[in-house]
């Protein structure tokens, strides 16, 4: 991997998902980039539907996309630093292209304007977008065991049900409904509990190696105890969290060996 394309992605991990950025520290520090390029890939692919002006381009966007998968899997990447960095990524550390392509596919969903008119669809999202990366940051790792991929994969997707909970209040000031009203904060807020604990009751069975894809866990159990002070009102919650405190509580249980 180029040095110019690692700090590349490191930059933008750490600026645009700083909460699972400050957990990849946690990892051995020559597997930190690696960790930072598919955060940054994933960044990317989250912000298509905020950087296109109508959905045809933002199918044109997540093509240009699958096609970068399928060539860094080739280890013929598009000049892209992150396209570059995720060709070296994939190659070096074995990370499977299906948990790429899922989130690619998953993505498409947020072309859409209609909102998640159930839990369960919301959650199969969830789980096809972050908990597919989570997957992919434990193939990073090196980590195969079943109960770690479970642990990563519930995990990952308890904290994209939590990321779409935070940011329900900005999709509805743009005027747009994400998530069908009928579904209540709190009911979503219970499933991400539910998730986190369950990912948790694995721990015995998951290696220490595993915790740089777990360690948020840590800052999501910060936003849920705000939402659950604020009686689940996504508008009254602060979600704003000093990076000196998350970064602290990452820190501190990476010391313990618990997420």
């Amino acid at each position: 991997m180029k040095l110019d394309d690692q700090n590349y992605c490191i930059r933008q991990s750490r600026a645009r998902d700083y909460d699972r950025y400050i957990a990849t520290l946690a990892a051995p520090s020559a597997l930190r980039g690696y960790l930072s390029v598919l955060l940054a890939f994933n960044d990317e692919i989250a912000r298509v539907r905020d950087t296109v002006s109508e959905p045809a381009l933002g199918d044109i966007r997540l093509t240009w996309w699958r096609e970068a998968v399928n060539e860094a899997a080739l280890g013929t990447p598009k000049e892209h630093p992150i396209a570059r960095a995720l060709a070296t990524t994939v190659q070096t550390r074995d990370v499977d292209p299906h948990y790429l392509h899922t989130m690619i596919d998953a993505r498409a969903r947020d072309l859409d304007d209609a909102p998640f008119n159930s839990l369960e669809e919301l959650q199969t999202y969830a789980d096809a977008t972050s908990g597919n990366l989570s997957l992919a940051m434990l193939d990073v790792l090196g980590v195969k065991q079943d109960a770690a991929q479970s642990a990563v994969r519930q995990s990952g997707t308890a904290w994209a049900l939590i990321g779409l909970l935070r940011a329900l209040p900005h999709h509805r000031r743009a005027g747009r409904e994400f998530i069908a009203r009928d579904i209540e904060a709190s009911t979503i807020a219970r499933r991400a509990e539910d998730l986190i604990i369950a990912a948790r009751g694995l721990s015995r069975q998951v290696p220490r190696q595993a915790n740089a894809a777990l360690l948020s866990n840590r800052i999501a159990d910060i936003y849920l105890a705000r939402l659950t002070v604020a009686d689940h009102d996504v508008e009254k919650t602060d979600f704003e969290v000093s990076q000196m405190k998350k970064a602290g509580t990452v820190l501190w249980h990476k010391v313990l060996g618990r997420y």
